[in-house]
């Protein structure tokens, strides 16, 4: 897609907004602006075992018109109802370059209480040129709805 400079005008010449009168800046012959678009396609499987557990594997393919292609690959293994996850995955994958890779989680998911319902996350992201990023989340989900009748 393409657009040229008079696309992101956003006021006519001589137009009165309020009180003020608002000039268009847009010059004829303005070169043409090229936008950003992405495709991206992704595959995801769950296998569930020892009816308790199940393993999830993802993997998605980038196709951006404004850089190289790469691939973000990962799973995740939730255990005894899905009380306890661990992640993994890597990012940018065959992306030269990239800052972005190795990422590892662990999540705890307990909905054993009358009323309410506590998530904790926690995740790890291996940077090349910045610190590492350490990700915390909580999460606690009001079950009132379920036992008015």
């Amino acid at each position: 897609m393409q657009m040229t400079g008079q696309d992101f005008c956003s006021f006519k010449r001589g137009r009165y907004i309020g009180r003020r009168q608002q000039y268009d800046r847009c010059q004829p012959g303005n070169r043409p602006v090229r936008t950003s678009a992405r495709l991206q396609i992704g595959l995801s499987r769950d296998f569930e075992f020892m009816d308790q557990h199940r393993l999830t594997i993802a993997v998605d393919a980038v196709h951006p018109n404004d850089n190289s292609q790469w691939v973000d690959v990962g799973g995740e293994l939730s255990l005894f109802n899905n009380l306890f996850s661990l992640r993994g995955g890597y990012k940018a994958l065959f992306l030269p370059d990239t800052q972005e890779g190795l990422t590892l989680g662990v999540g705890i998911n307990y909905g054993g209480m009358k009323y309410f319902k506590i998530s904790v996350d926690y995740s790890y992201q291996r940077m090349k040129y910045l610190d590492n990023l350490h990700s915390f989340w909580n999460n606690i989900e009001l079950l009132i709805n379920r036992y008015i009748v």
